[in-house]
Formats: C-alpha cells, sequence, structure tokens
C-alpha cells in the first residue's frame, strides 16, 4: 500500500512538474543574434531548464539567429518564439524541452482568443504616444523604442513584439519623428515604412513578411 501511494505521490509530482514548466513566468529574457545553442546554455544558465536536442547540433545552429527581448511571459512562450524564429520545431515532455529540426510530436501553434486581440488591439488604439526620435534606428531599436513609450504613457499594459527574420527587417533604418500619435499608428507606420505587416498573439504582437496577395479568382 505504501509503495503504490508513494508511486500515485510522484506520478502526480511529474504531473505537476509537466505542467509547470512550460507555464512558469519568466520576468524578462533577451536573446540578441544567438543561435540554438547559445539560447539553450543561456536557458540553462539563467532559469535552469532542462532543455534537450534530437539531430545534429550543427545543423541547428546553421538555422536563422534568435533575437527575443520579451517580459513577463511564460517559458512556453518563449520556446514558441525562439524556434519560430530559427525555424525549428519544440515539445515539451514532462520536465524536458526537446528541440529539432523536425520532430515526429512537435508542439501545435499557440491559438490567440479573439477576445485578446481585440482588447489589445483596443489598447494599443486609447494609447498616446507623445514622440518617438529615431536616428538611422535597426527594427529591434524602433521596437524597443515604441514599447519604452508605451510603457511611458500606460505602464500596466504588458506588451511584447517579436520581429520574426525576414530581408525586409534586416535592410530598414529608421530616421523619422513622430509625435502625438496612437501606439497603434506608430505600430502601422514602421510597419509601411519596412513593408512589413504585424499580427498581435497571445503573448507578443509578431512582425512578419506581408503575406503574398491571392490572385483573383479565375485566373
Amino acid at each position: 500500500m505504501k509503495k503504490l501511494l508513494t508511486a500515485g505521490i510522484i506520478i502526480m509530482a511529474g504531473a505537476m512538474f509537466a505542467a509547470e514548466i512550460g507555464d512558469r513566468m519568466i520576468s524578462e529574457i533577451k536573446l540578441t543574434n544567438v543561435t540554438v545553442s547559445e539560447m539553450i546554455q543561456q536557458l540553462r544558465r539563467q532559469h535552469r531548464l532542462n532543455i534537450s536536442i534530437r539531430g545534429s547540433r550543427q545543423e541547428l545552429d546553421a538555422r536563422p539567429k534568435i533575437n527575443l527581448f520579451m517580459r513577463q511571459v511564460p517559458v512556453s512562450a518563449i520556446i514558441h518564439y525562439a524556434c519560430a524564429q530559427a525555424q525549428i520545431q519544440y515539445h515539451i515532455d514532462e520536465e524536458l524541452i526537446i528541440l529539432g529540426i523536425k520532430l515526429s510530436n512537435p508542439e501545435r501553434p499557440i491559438k490567440t482568443p479573439p477576445l485578446l486581440i481585440e482588447s489589445m488591439l483596443l489598447a494599443l488604439q486609447t494609447v498616446n504616444i507623445a514622440k518617438i526620435s529615431l536616428e538611422n534606428a535597426t527594427a529591434e531599436e524602433a521596437y524597443d523604442k515604441l514599447y519604452q513609450e508605451v510603457k511611458i504613457a500606460k505602464p500596466s499594459l504588458n506588451l511584447n513584439f517579436v520581429i520574426m527574420p525576414c530581408p525586409e527587417i534586416e535592410r530598414v533604418h529608421y530616421s523619422t519623428e513622430i509625435k502625438d500619435v496612437t501606439a497603434y499608428n506608430a505600430l502601422r507606420y514602421l510597419n509601411q515604412a519596412a513593408g512589413t505587416e504585424f499580427s498581435i498573439e497571445s503573448y507578443a504582437v509578431v512582425i512578419h513578411p506581408k503575406k503574398p496577395e491571392k490572385p483573383p479568382e479565375g485566373k
């Protein structure tokens, strides 16, 4: 009976840990132009995450570099966006996070509730930015500046930007001054200037290449 009870406690503890590893909140994470291996080392060192890889480390490190600066997000969101940038897959299995180019059981995309999208849109449309000054700024610098101005205007708003790798982002440099606009219009301006689009997801505003327009039907 004691053995059965002990086994049950162990199973329950394992299940709790499995649920917690993805839900564990990280106050801030900054990954700057790092390979998959460098990301793993940083997450292990700073947040004691148990991460394993499937396949060749060299192949993983040859994928696009990772650039993330996120605040107040769960581990699962960090892994999700880092893997999206590196164009690899991941799976969170009990206490282990598994990364690979092609996994047999990759995690599904994070679904964003429509109400959350509406709520974030409303917040961006009602937050007023006094001024944003940019001088030959990269996309990362421009969006970090926008984040800082939003936090000044509305400290309670939890906002993260994730920039997906694309040629438009790599080429763009902003030299402009934007005054008296909503955060939403500032966001639109930055995207229009770079030729990119944005979408609102559960844990971030994601900047990505424009989707190709569908040809008219019948052509």
